[in-house]
């Protein structure tokens, strides 16, 4: 409940800014990529704003799907504008009155007479007039993206799609909030609210696939290789608008090419398991790659599915971290009880992201053969693991 509904939200926009604080997760990738697509049926003008620019498989879906992405926005101005050819202006001045949070404009004609209609107000240059927060807790997570535009996300101008939304000192109905069920189901969340709020649109096929490769990448649709129940509707709505469920398991379950493949069987020869804290990690160095992928300076590895080692029942947590091209190295942590081991926690701790399932980070500053040193400390500090290599 809030100040105005989505559609009339909808009605109300002509350039929409959708800001994230970060975008690691392919299903949310995938959810604002359509979602980006539904405002452009619309007839608006939609581009992403994210603290930091996605990279990899990430990026390749924004750039697949036409999303402008910036890191920066540029509020739009207002201009105020005086006939002087037929009201002489001798000075303009103004004045910042910071007690009453008013800024007091002086205009000094040249003769006695003034008329106000001779005032037009006019829109300026800029990027956005409404702005779509997605996925956050507060304005705060989007750093300075919000610090620079307060005003502008604290008005109507401004809808809120997450699922623990907070402002100090505001409650829901001066809001425009949708609650959603984030991180957990970003595409059908989506969904949901829109086939609610516009009963009569269909999706055309593009973002249809887009919802539906996001679906799919979460537990809960289909289970060895069956639609559960409770998914054929959805299933069946998106493959009416044209998507194709063996693209979207594609896309999810297997990998792009022969070199991914490669590397999956090097994470599943170094696999190692630790069966009293239900851990199970693998590592991935740089030369081990460069033996077996022809260009390894430039390939950089994109797990499709599930790690190839994540498939012990007993397993909690799995993690595997790959060495890249320029010494970093890229760790993705699984959960396979993200109630109670959610992947995103470890990950938050090194400045990554993602859900309670998956979850992405980057380390600049380690070996790949300390890797087990900086991590199980922090799955033993969170979920009081303990594991043993």
């Amino acid at each position: 409940m809030g100040l105005l509904s989505f559609s009339q939200f909808i009605d109300e926009s002509e350039n929409l800014a959708i800001a994230v604080s970060e975008v690691s997760d392919f299903d949310k990738a995938c959810s604002i990529a359509a979602f980006v697509q539904f405002f452009e049926s619309h007839d608006k003008q939609v581009f992403l704003i994210v603290k930091t620019k996605p990279e990899g498989e990430i990026a390749e879906i924004f750039s697949e799907s036409n999303v402008q992405v910036k890191t920066k926005l540029q509020v739009r101005s207002y201009v105020v504008s005086i006939d002087y050819t037929k009201t002489p202006i001798e000075k303009v001045s103004y004045d910042v009155d910071e007690e009453n949070g008013r800024i007091n404009f002086f205009i000094f004609p040249k003769g006695r007479n003034f008329d106000f209609k001779d005032i037009e107000y006019d829109q300026g240059g800029g990027d956005f007039d409404h702005i779509i927060a997605y996925d956050i807790g507060s304005f705060d997570q989007l750093g300075e993206v919000y610090k620079n535009n307060r005003k502008m996300f604290k008005s109507e101008n401004t809808f809120v799609f997450a699922k623990n939304f907070r402002m100090d000192g505001v409650d829901d109905s001066q809001i425009n909030l949708i609650s959603v069920n984030f991180p957990q189901t970003y595409s059908k969340s989506l969904l949901d609210v829109i086939r609610r709020e516009f009963p009569k649109y269909k999706f055309a096929k593009c973002p249809a696939q887009l919802l539906l490769n996001g679906m799919v990448s979460k537990k809960g649709y289909i289970e060895a290789g069956k639609i559960l129940d409770e998914s054929i509707d959805l299933i069946n709505y998106l493959v009416s608008c044209g998507a194709s469920l063996a693209k979207a398991l594609k896309s999810n379950y297997y990998s792009q090419s022969v070199d991914d493949v490669l590397i999956e069987s090097l994470l599943l020869d170094n696999f190692e398991i630790d069966y009293e804290s239900g851990v199970a990690w693998a590592k991935v160095s740089r030369k081990e790659i460069a033996e077996v992928v022809e260009d390894a300076d430039s390939y950089k590895f994109e797990q499709k599915g599930r790690l190839p080692f994540n498939k012990v029942q007993t397993v909690n947590l799995a993690f595997a971290a790959i060495e890249e091209a320029d010494g970093r190295i890229r760790v993705r942590i699984e959960s396979n009880e993200p109630d109670s081991y959610p992947a995103k926690d470890i990950a938050q701790v090194f400045d990554g992201g993602g859900t309670g399932e998956f979850a992405e980070f980057v380390l600049s500053d380690v070996k790949l053969e300390d890797i087990e040193k900086v991590i199980f400390p922090v799955i033993g500090e969170f979920f009081g693991l303990e594991v043993k290599d």
